[in-house]
């Protein structure tokens, strides 16, 4: 019983952790992409 709750626990901690990462990485590239973007947008206006 005992095992069994702890290693759905770490179940359930490992794809918390896991989602967390992919939620982190997505927004990570989101932000960079916005920035890129934007940064080009600026070149583009001061040409």
């Amino acid at each position: 019983m005992c095992v069994m709750f702890s290693h759905s626990s770490f179940l359930s901690l490992l794809t918390y952790n896991s989602g967390l990462l992919f939620t982190n990485s997505t927004l990570c590239c989101g932000f960079f992409f916005t920035l890129h973007t934007f940064i080009r947008g600026l070149g583009y206006q001061h040409r």
